[in-house]
């Protein structure tokens, strides 16, 4: 396992993956399984009380962590070992590491030289000195070394551990596979970081966007009131203009009905003139037959007078009644004469009138002309006949 994170860990550096193992990274692991046994049982035995030994006594030594970091990363370190066991796990430490923003490479290597005896957790100081290096990269951009100088080496771990820190290939080789879990989730945390970044930015578009269309939605609006209250305006304008037009008809209506009330009035006399007509035409027709008559006689009456002068001679007497019943007929003559004349005069006006009066029913439906009547003209031509 140790052999595989080595390959891994020198494939993320850019080195190439052999074939077959190398001779020396064989050796090499040999010595680290000798010194991990002989490290283990040291380590189990006495990390409770080395660590609060190592704190009391770092403070006087040349460590390159300065004291207001220890004090910092001790409380972070007690607030994460809760169960008081003196160490922090890959599990502990997972989130806190994520909220660096350092990538999973970098995370791995600092667990690496930090996990010095390669029991897979952290003590006080190597989780001190962890967070030391993940400052130093994040604010300073300080890059992690490739091993530990002897002022990183925690005071308490100084003098045994020399023997792991000569060497800088066996660095390499102390990843775990809770090292390699932590650094390949911490890898897709920040992957899944970069999607969610991605996708907010996307978010935010689809939001400008929205509240572009908002805007004009709103422009909208604001126009769409705008053409309501004009119509709105038209609206009432129109409903005057309907409420005088209302108005005038109902004048209208009572005026045609005051012209339907007159037309009927109109026509009643009507008939009555042509009553009076028919019946003037009947008594011109009477009187015509009496001139007729007249005439008839006129002639009776002058074969007579011829028969007369023939017989003048017989009587004076007769002759004067007969001249006397002549001048009488004469004067009735033209007394019926005169009569047509003025029958002929009436026939004409009352015609006329009933033109006239037969236009004006005509008319009646236009309220805007004002006529006379002609029937009281016709009704006074009458009186004067």
């Amino acid at each position: 396992f140790c052999i595989c994170m080595h390959l891994t860990y020198r494939s993320l550096e850019g080195d190439l993956v052999p074939n077959v193992v190398p001779p020396q990274v064989r050796s090499q692991l040999a010595m680290l399984k000798d010194g991990r046994s002989r490290s283990s049982s040291s380590v189990s035995a006495s990390q409770a009380p080395a660590a609060s030994a190592a704190m009391s006594s770092s403070a006087s030594s040349n460590w390159v962590v300065g004291s207001d970091d220890q004090k910092q990363f001790e409380t972070m370190f007690r607030q994460l070992d809760r169960e008081g066991k003196n160490y922090v796990s890959g599990d502990d430490v997972k989130s806190l590491f994520v909220s660096t923003g350092l990538p999973g490479n970098v995370l791995a290597h600092i667990w690496s030289l930090c996990d010095m005896n390669l029991t897979g957790t952290l003590t006080v100081e190597q989780f001190t000195l962890a967070m030391y290096l993940a400052k130093q990269k994040r604010n300073s951009n300080i890059e992690p070394p490739n091993t530990l100088s002897p002022e990183m080496i925690p005071p308490s771990m100084r003098g045994h551990q020399s023997g792991s820190q000569e060497n800088g290939s066996l660095d390499h080789i102390a990843k775990n596979e809770e090292l390699t879990a932590l650094s390949k989730e911490i890898d897709q945390l920040n992957l899944e970081k970069d999607q969610c970044t991605e996708e907010v930015t996307k978010k935010q578009d689809q939001l400008n966007t929205c509240r572009e269309e908002v805007q004009t939605l709103q422009q909208e609006v604001g126009q769409a009131q705008g053409q309501l209250k004009s119509l709105e305006k038209q609206r009432e304008e129109i409903s005057l203009h309907l409420s005088n037009v209302e108005k005038e008809l109902s004048e209208y209506e009572a005026e045609l009905a005051g012209l339907k009330e007159k037309c009927g009035s109109e026509e009643m006399q009507i008939s009555s003139l042509r009553s009076q007509l028919s019946s003037q035409q009947t008594n011109l027709q009477g009187q015509q037959e009496e001139l007729r008559q007249a005439k008839d006689d006129m002639l009776k009456l002058q074969r007579e007078e011829e028969d007369l002068k023939a017989e003048v001679a017989e009587g004076r007497s007769t002759l004067h009644s007969l001249e006397t019943s002549m001048q009488s007929a004469k004067t009735e003559s033209t007394q019926i004469q005169n009569r047509i004349r003025q029958l002929s005069d009436v026939q004409k006006g009352i015609s006329a009138q009933v033109q006239q009066a037969q236009l004006s029913t005509s008319n009646a439906g236009s309220p805007q002309s004002s006529k006379p009547d002609p029937f009281q003209s016709a009704g006074g031509a009458g009186g004067a006949g």
